[in-house]
């Protein structure tokens, strides 16, 4: 038996800047790339491409140990079609909890984060999460929003890491005519350089 490979070429350059804004009891990030390359299908022929992309992060200390997050990711392709590895992908660990790691994509789109999260006797913090993601683009599928809900607990140790244990809930179980648990669990371990 043969398997053939898909051989697709991809050549890019990207110029960004990030920006953290530090006060008191608060602190801002935002990094913003401009990404220009081409590549080469299976059709063999070449198309070029430009996007953007912009990460923001806010962060928040409140009364009683408490501290607010919010999280943004957004892209958006000035070509109509981007190569599968620069699109943006929503679902799993990292963005929209409760769908499967890189759920669906497509050439632009937004997903959001807004977390709380209490410390509990300097040993740990339990959270609580709330999610989304909206993409668009000739990939999007036509149900193209996911949203979910949850809670976890995140220990930290060694100083600079931690492991978290968080359970997810999607607010849509079938998108597209595909089906999602109605919870998942994930367990994620960070370290910070």
């Amino acid at each position: 038996m043969k398997l053939n490979w898909v051989n697709n070429r991809l050549s890019k350059y990207t110029a960004g800047i990030g920006i953290s804004h530090y006060e008191e009891d608060s602190i801002f990030y935002t990094k913003q790339n401009i990404t220009k390359g081409k590549f080469i299908p299976i059709s063999g022929d070449e198309k070029k491409y430009t996007k953007y992309d912009m990460f923001l992060m806010y962060q928040k200390n409140l009364k009683y140990h408490t501290l607010a997050t919010l999280r943004m990711t957004g892209q958006y392709s000035l070509s109509k079609k981007l190569p599968s590895v620069e699109q943006i992908y929503a679902g799993g660990a990292y963005n929209v909890r409760g769908y499967p790691e890189s759920f669906m994509g497509a050439e632009h789109g937004i997903f959001f984060n807004i977390e709380l999260s209490k410390l509990v006797e300097n040993k740990g913090e339990f959270f609580v999460f709330l999610d989304g993601a909206s993409l668009h683009g000739e990939s999007a599928w036509q149900e193209n929003r996911i949203f979910s809900s949850g809670f976890g607990y995140r220990l930290r140790f060694l100083e600079k890491n931690n492991i978290a244990v968080s359970m997810a809930f999607p607010w849509k179980k079938t998108i597209n005519s595909i089906s999602v648990d109605s919870n998942r669990i994930y367990i994620t371990i960070n370290h910070e350089f």
